[in-house]
């Protein structure tokens, strides 16, 4: 979450609108709505990859979510894992933005652009 929130604050002060979770579903709100719908409304979807994100069936779901509405997903590597089950069935063709090393600016620059 700290990262997801660092690249949506680095977006932001570059002019890019971001929605994120944690922070735009309002208290008391349904997420099984909310995510459908933002992703709806969106242009682009990244993904960070990272193990804890590889294990996620929310996320999952998400990324077929984002497929199948013909969404642009960019996945953003946090750490050198390997995909896993669906999401290299989802994103094993994509263009990967490497955020492996270096500070979180320099990480994220790639992605910002």
């Amino acid at each position: 979450t700290d990262n997801a929130q660092r690249l949506c604050d680095l977006l932001e002060a570059a002019g890019v609108g971001c929605w994120i979770a944690p922070r735009d579903i309002p208290e008391a709100a349904n997420w099984a709505d909310a995510i459908p719908e933002a992703i709806a409304k969106c242009c682009v979807v990244a993904l960070l990859i990272s193990d804890a994100s590889m294990g996620s069936e929310e996320i999952k779901k998400e990324i077929n979510l984002a497929n199948s509405r013909g969404k642009q997903v960019l996945p953003i590597r946090l750490e050198n894992v390997p995909l896993r089950s669906a999401f290299e069935y989802h994103l094993g063709t994509k263009q990967w933005v490497d955020a492996c090393d270096g500070n979180f600016e320099t990480r994220f620059a790639a992605a910002v652009t």
